[in-house]
């Protein structure tokens, strides 16, 4: 009797065991499924971001030049009669002249926002208010407050990027 019920006690010794298992192994089976849920969501949401980042890339990408750059000042000298006005309003100090094959093919329009890269590394951020002679192809023409920085500017090969435009094509891509 006593062996009986010691084996009885471990049939239902083991028969706990077990049903305890089957829970713990539904509730790990369950922590498994929210994990691969979770990683999946994870995935699709940093695919989305690769995405979004191809986009800005090739938006900026679309929108970005080499060219030449010199400078210039508002002596009379080197403008029109009247300084102060450029060829698309008010003259500021904020503005760079573009040559009129680089409006004409679309690149650039009067008012839009440029950033321009040196090959030191630095940036300049301006703004399409002018416009170069006919005469000049492939260039901008940076507006200097004196001179003396202007000549110390020289002429430099840059690279410049319209954001307008980068701007325009990313929203129509997301």
């Amino acid at each position: 009797m006593k062996r009986s019920l010691i084996i009885f006690s471990l049939v239902i010794a083991l028969a706990l065991s077990l049903s305890h298992n089957k829970s713990t192994n539904a509730e790990y089976n369950a922590l498994i499924r929210d994990r691969d849920l979770n990683l999946l969501t994870l995935k699709s949401r940093m695919e989305s971001i690769e995405t979004k980042i191809d986009n800005v890339e090739l938006a900026l990408l679309n929108n970005i030049m080499d060219v030449n750059a010199t400078a210039y000042t508002l002596d009379p000298a080197e403008c029109d009669a009247d300084p102060e006005l450029s060829a698309f309003g008010l003259s500021n100090y904020a503005q760079i002249a573009v040559s009129k094959d680089l409006i004409d093919s679309g690149a650039f329009r009067p008012g839009d926002n440029v950033l321009i890269k040196f090959k030191n590394g630095k940036h300049l951020l301006r703004v399409v208010n002018d416009r170069l002679n006919r005469r000049f192809r492939n260039r901008i023409d940076i507006l200097f407050k004196s001179k003396k920085k202007a000549l110390e500017f020289g002429f430099q090969h840059v690279t410049i990027i319209n954001l307008d435009r980068a701007n325009e094509q990313l929203r129509m891509m997301l």
